[in-house]
C-alpha cells in the first residue's frame, strides 16, 4: 500500500512540474509584450515631445523672419517718407514736434496696415522711446532691456514675452505670448546698397497669442492620437495576453482532468492485479477445501448419513468463489460476448421460474 501510494504521489508531483514549464515560457511571453509596449509608449510621448517643440520653434523662426522682413520695408518708408523730407523742409528731426509725430505715425501706419503687428516702438541712441503706438509710453528711459543692447551692436535680436502660471506656462499655453524683435534702424544712401549710419533702434511687437493656441490644439491633437493609437494598441495586447492566458489555462485544465482519468485508470489496473494476485491465492487452498469436503462426505455416506456438516462446507466454500468471481469481475470487468439467439429458446427457458 504504501508502494502504491509513493506512485501516485511521484506522478502528481511530475504532473505539476509540467504544467510550471508550459506556463512559463508564456509568462516570457508576457512580459516581454507588456515591456515592449511600456517602451513604445514613452518613445511615442518622447516623439510627440519633440514635435511639439519643433513646431513652437518653426513658429518663432517664422515669427522672426517675418519681423526682420516687415523691419527692413519700415526702415525703408520711414527713411524715405519721413527722414529725407523732414531733414529738408525743417532741417532737424524732433519728435517732440506735435507734426512731426503725427507725420511719423502716419508713415509707421501705412506701412504696416496690413500685417499682424501689435506694436511699434523707435528708441533713439540714449534708449529713450522716442515714439510708439502708445503715445504714452514715449519719453520713457531704459525700456529696451538687452534686445536694445544687441541691436545697438548691429545684430537683431528676438525676445518672447510670455505670462501665465506655472500650468499654463507648462503646456505651453499662456494667457498672452509676445514676441519682440529689435532691429537697428538706419539711414540708406540711395547710391550703395551699403547701409548708413545708425539712426536709432526698431522694435516691432508680434502678438502671438492666437498662435500659441493654434500651436496648443496641434500638440493636442498630436498626444490624443498617440494616446489613442497607444491606448488601442495595449487593449488589444491586454486582450491577446488574456486570450492567451484562458487558452493556457484551458489547455492546463484538460491535460489535469486527462491525467486524473490516467490515474484512476492505472489506479483500477493496479487494484485488478492485486485482485487477480489475491484471488489466485485464496481460491487455491478454496479447491483444496471443497475437494477435502467433497471426499469427506462420500466416507461419510458409510458411517453417517444424517451428518450434513460436508454440505455445509462445500456450501460455504461455493458462495466464497462467487465473491471472488464478483470481486475480479468489479475491478477488471470481462468483455460481453454478443451472439445471435431465439428469443423463444430463452422465453422456454425462464417459463418454469
Amino acid at each position: 500500500m504504501k508502494t502504491v501510494k509513493r506512485f501516485f504521489s511521484k506522478r502528481k508531483a511530475r504532473f505539476l512540474t509540467l504544467d510550471t514549464n508550459n506556463t512559463r515560457p508564456f509568462r516570457l511571453v508576457k512580459y516581454v509584450t507588456f515591456t515592449s509596449l511600456i517602451f513604445v509608449l514613452v518613445g511615442t510621448l518622447i516623439m510627440s515631445v519633440l514635435i511639439m517643440q519643433w513646431a513652437r520653434s518653426i513658429l518663432l523662426s517664422k515669427s522672426e523672419d517675418y519681423a526682420l522682413l516687415l523691419a527692413e520695408n519700415l526702415n525703408h518708408q520711414i527713411f524715405l517718407q519721413f527722414v529725407v523730407p523732414v531733414a529738408i523742409e525743417v532741417g532737424k528731426i524732433q519728435l517732440s514736434n506735435q507734426s512731426q509725430y503725427e507725420r511719423l505715425d502716419r508713415v509707421v501706419r501705412g506701412t504696416i496696415h496690413s500685417f499682424e503687428v501689435d506694436q511699434v516702438i523707435i528708441y533713439d541712441m540714449d534708449n529713450i522711446i522716442s515714439y510708439s503706438f502708445h503715445r504714452q509710453i514715449t519719453g520713457r528711459r531704459n525700456m529696451g532691456g538687452i534686445g536694445y543692447y544687441n541691436a545697438r551692436t548691429g545684430k537683431s535680436t528676438s525676445v518672447l514675452f510670455q505670462k501665465g502660471n506655472f500650468i499654463e506656462l507648462m503646456i505651453g499655453l499662456p494667457k498672452f505670448s509676445k514676441l519682440s524683435t529689435y532691429i537697428p534702424l538706419r539711414a540708406e544712401k540711395s547710391v550703395s546698397n551699403m547701409s548708413g549710419p545708425m539712426l536709432g533702434i526698431l522694435e516691432i511687437v508680434q502678438d502671438l497669442s492666437q498662435d500659441y493656441v493654434a500651436v496648443f490644439r496641434f500638440k493636442f491633437f498630436i498626444f490624443m492620437t498617440s494616446l489613442t493609437v497607444m491606448g488601442s494598441l495595449s487593449l488589444a495586447l491586454i486582450y491577446v495576453v488574456l486570450r492567451g492566458e484562458k487558452i493556457i489555462r484551458k489547455r492546463n485544465d484538460e491535460r489535469l482532468r486527462l491525467e486524473a482519468q490516467l490515474q484512476h485508470s492505472e489506479r483500477f489496473a493496479a487494484l485488478g492485479e492485486m485482485a487477480a494476485g489475491v484471488s489466485h491465492e485464496i481460491r487455491n487452498p478454496l479447491g483444496i477445501i471443497r475437494s477435502s469436503a467433497q471426499l469427506l462426505k462420500k466416507k461419510m455416506l458409510k458411517f453417517d448419513i444424517d451428518n450434513h456438516l460436508p454440505d455445509v462446507i462445500i456450501e460455504e466454500t461455493g458462495r466464497l468463489n462467487d465473491i471472488i468471481t464478483d470481486f475480479l469481475m468489479i475491478s477488471r470487468p470481462a468483455k460481453p460476448n454478443f451472439s445471435t439467439c431465439h428469443i423463444f429458446d430463452i422465453i422456454e427457458k425462464i417459463q418454469p421460474f
